[in-house]
């Protein structure tokens, strides 16, 4: 088993202007979402912290890549600070988030106060057009190749009309279903030339391929991890 993990370390922005019933009820919601659609990825499963901070720890870095756009769908009631740190774990069993100085929440605690709260440059570059900040970072690891890549996907995705993001979401839930079948699902009179343009407009294809080799280079950045002797 890996002995690197990634640790994802939330803060809600602005959280003293909420009731603290309200924000209770919002990341309990979260967590329980997160821990049962995640329940098999992680070491250590969402946990609440400090009142306003939520932090989980993922077997694979790509899972926890992949876990933060989850999240951000998650958060239409209130935004997050999100760091995600690369690192090893100095024990797998009764981690205390409080106290732990394990490298992999030491990184994810920075990438988030440090470097976004601070609005540091290497941060806010790749978060101007994001209520949900997030900042991947670690030592000795080409952090800001998958910021980039993160960034990118992202500003994709928001440039989606309505109707794609529908599109895609019933192409995601029925994936065997052919470009004709869901364009009837939306009454088109060319349901697969409607679905074609749309997912072209969209750059469906490109994000796709774009996701599969971040979650690639993930994994391939742990293997290599694994390898060098500590």
């Amino acid at each position: 088993m890996s002995d690197h993990f990634a640790c994802i370390a939330l803060d809600v922005v602005d959280s003293r202007k909420m009731a603290a019933a309200t924000l209770e009820k919002l990341l309990r919601t979260l967590t329980e979402d997160l821990n049962s659609k995640y329940a098999n990825d992680m070491l250590m499963p969402f946990t609440i912290r400090n009142g306003d901070e939520v932090i989980g720890i993922f077997y694979r870095f790509a899972m926890g890549c992949k876990a933060l756009e989850h999240i951000f769908e998650k958060t239409g009631g209130f935004s997050v600070y999100a760091g995600c740190g690369f690192g090893k774990m100095n024990t797998m069993h009764h981690i205390d988030v409080h106290t732990s100085n394990s490298l992999a929440i030491i990184y994810a605690m920075e990438a988030r106060d440090q470097f976004l709260k601070n609005s540091k440059k290497k941060a806010a570059i790749w978060n101007k057009d994001f209520t949900n900040k997030v900042f991947f970072y670690a030592e000795n690891f080409p952090y800001q190749a998958i910021n980039s890549q993160f960034y990118t996907l992202r500003s994709y995705k928001q440039k989606r009309s309505e109707k794609q993001r529908q599109i895609i979401a019933e192409m995601n839930k029925y994936p065997r279903k052919t470009y004709e079948e869901i364009g009837k699902m939306f009454n088109y009179k060319n349901p697969r030339a409607s679905i074609s343009n749309h997912l072209s407009a969209a750059n469906y294809e490109l994000v796709n391929e774009m996701e599969k080799s971040l979650m690639e280079l993930l994994d391939m950045l742990q293997y290599f991890l694994e390898q060098v002797k500590s």
